[in-house]
C-alpha cells in the first residue's frame, strides 16, 4: 500500500483529494461548518491511525463510511440540534440503498467469477453453495466420487478467494 510506503506524502495526497468531497457530504447532513470540520478532521485522524492495521480495497467508500458513521456519533451524542433528527431518516435510507447496490455489484462479481470455472466444477459448486446439497448427495447426483466434490469444491473457493484477492489489490492500487 502506498500509503504505508510514501507515509506523510501519501496521506497529503489522500487529504486533498478528499476533503472537499467529504466535507460536502458531511455539511449537507450537518449543515453546520464547525461540526463538519472537527467529523472530518477526526475521520483523517482514524484514518492515519489505522493505516497499517486495516486492508482498504475502496477508499473512496470507506472515507465516505467514516464519516457517515461519525455523523451517527454527533447526533447520538446530542451535539447536534435535534432539528437534524429527519436527516438521520435520509442517512439510514442511503445506507440501505447503498448496501443493497453494494450486495447486487458484489454478488454480479461472483457470478462473472463462478462463470469463469469450468462447467463440472462450476456445477458441482452451484450445487454445494446454492441447492445447498451434501457432497455425498452431488456425488450421487453427478456420478462421481466424493474426494472429486471436496476437489471441485476446494477448487471453486480457491479460485474466488485467489480473484477477490487480486480485485482488492487492484482497487487499493486505483483509490490510494
Amino acid at each position: 500500500m502506498r500509503l504505508l510506503q510514501n507515509g506523510e506524502e501519501a496521506f497529503l495526497e489522500v487529504y486533498k483529494r478528499y476533503w472537499k468531497k467529504l466535507y460536502i457530504y458531511a455539511h449537507n447532513l450537518l449543515d453546520d461548518k464547525q461540526v463538519c470540520e472537527d467529523v472530518i478532521q477526526d475521520v483523517f485522524v482514524d484514518f492515519w491511525t489505522k493505516k497499517d492495521k486495516v486492508l482498504i480495497s475502496n477508499l473512496s467508500h470507506y472515507l465516505h463510511q467514516s464519516v457517515k458513521f461519525k455523523i451517527f456519533n454527533v447526533f447520538r451524542n446530542g451535539k447536534i440540534s435535534k432539528k437534524h433528527i429527519d436527516r438521520i431518516n435520509v442517512i439510514k435510507f442511503a445506507n440501505s440503498t447503498e448496501e443493497s447496490l453494494n450486495f447486487k455489484e458484489l454478488e454480479n462479481s461472483l457470478h462473472n467469477l463462478l462463470s469463469q470455472l469450468p462447467n463440472r466444477c462450476r456445477e458441482i459448486f452451484y450445487a454445494s453453495r446454492y441447492e445447498n446439497l451434501s457432497h455425498v448427495e452431488i456425488a450421487k447426483k453427478f456420478n462421481i466420487s466424493n474426494q472429486t466434490v471436496k476437489n471441485q469444491v476446494s477448487k471453486a473457493l480457491k479460485h474466488l478467494r485467489d480473484s477477490f484477492d487480486t480485485l482488492s489489490v487492484i482497487c487499493l492500487a486505483l483509490f490510494v
